[in-house]
């Protein structure tokens, strides 16, 4: 696994898991992964995009998701099994967006265009 997908499960986990009462006793593998971050996300919704929240409750769920399948066969988990096509959509960035044709940058896609050309 990428060190900074490691870094991005661990804050979202440290976030999530201030909710519970009692953090340091918290059961991931049973704990109820709707209420909690119901109970994360209506508090944050007036200080956070739409999209970190979604972010963050992607993580999350990744990082759950993970545990469980190494609670259930230690031997043959492996890390990194997660979907990350049903995350949060992402804005495209502007070095894509301009070699898309996009306008971000239009001294830039036009040298682009050209050089497609010559």
């Amino acid at each position: 696994m990428n060190k900074n997908t490691a870094a991005g499960l661990w804050a979202a986990c440290a976030q999530v898991l201030r909710v519970p009462d009692d953090p340091g006793r918290a059961d991931v593998a049973s704990m109820d992964v709707e209420d909690l971050l119901t109970r994360f996300q209506n508090p944050r919704k007036q200080w956070f995009k739409r999209q970190v929240l979604e972010a963050y409750e992607h993580r999350f769920r990744n990082a759950v998701k993970s545990y469980k399948d190494y609670l259930e066969n230690p031997g043959a988990w492996k890390p990194g099994n997660h979907d990350p096509s049903s995350g949060p959509e992402r804005r495209p960035r502007a070095s894509n967006a301009a070699a898309a044709g996009g306008t971000r940058h239009p001294r830039r896609a036009a040298r682009i265009q050209i050089k497609r050309f010559v």
